[in-house]
């Protein structure tokens, strides 16, 4: 039997301003996303008896006023490459599967492979580099977002997107300093931006065995 247990820090950011209306179910800004996601993996995590703790995997997205229309998938290169098509194959599933939701919500897989991804934290700050063969296919920095001078930054609970994700707790909405990305096969060209969309919050891809 093999074991699926994916827990960890998920980040969202593309090209809509302020909080993305997908996360409302709504219709994204200028009717067209061009988005990066980004799942980090807590210790222990496993994808098919995998071990995958510590790693990331990271998906591009373009969509209209259906979301998640064409995606590219990205595995952790310091994985095995075991490891790396059974991430592949389990984001990209379909319906019935442990992240069934999710994969839905990607759409339609137009290319996977591996890249280096990195993922920084300094203080309230943080970055996303996502790197394959040298080349920069995506890059964001950002901090939790807050309004009138209050402590605690801005959060979404129970929204559209907590369920297609399998997200838990609060997604605290970002800043974006910075959001570049330039993935080739899919529409809508390179794009470089500040001052967009952004979340972060935590995914829990419930323990689940398969014959």
């Amino acid at each position: 039997m093999a074991t699926t247990r994916l827990t960890g820090d998920f980040a969202e950011i593309c090209d809509c301003y302020t909080i993305c209306p997908c996360w409302a179910d709504d219709t994204p800004d200028e009717n067209h996303c061009n988005a990066v996601y980004v799942w980090t993996f807590d210790e222990r995590s496993m994808v098919e008896d995998h071990d995958v703790g510590g790693r990331s995997f990271a998906a591009a997205s373009f969509h209209g006023v259906g979301r998640g229309s064409q995606s590219v998938l990205f595995a952790d290169a310091a994985l095995p490459s075991a490891a790396q098509r059974a991430l592949i194959a389990a984001f990209s599933a379909g319906e019935g599967t442990t992240l069934g939701e999710v994969s839905k919500m990607l759409g339609t897989v137009v290319s996977s492979g591996a890249a280096a991804i990195t993922r920084r934290r300094s203080g309230g700050e943080w970055e996303i580099l996502v790197e394959a063969q040298g080349i920069r296919l995506a890059y964001a920095k950002g901090k939790p977002a807050h309004m009138d001078g209050r402590i605690d930054p801005m959060t979404l609970h129970d929204s559209a997107l907590h369920h297609e994700l399998g997200l838990v707790g609060p997604a605290v909405v970002q800043e974006m300093d910075r959001f570049e990305a330039a993935v080739s096969p899919l529409p809508g060209g390179p794009v470089a931006y500040a001052g967009r969309a952004g979340m972060v919050a935590r995914f829990n891809y419930s323990n689940r065995r398969r014959e």
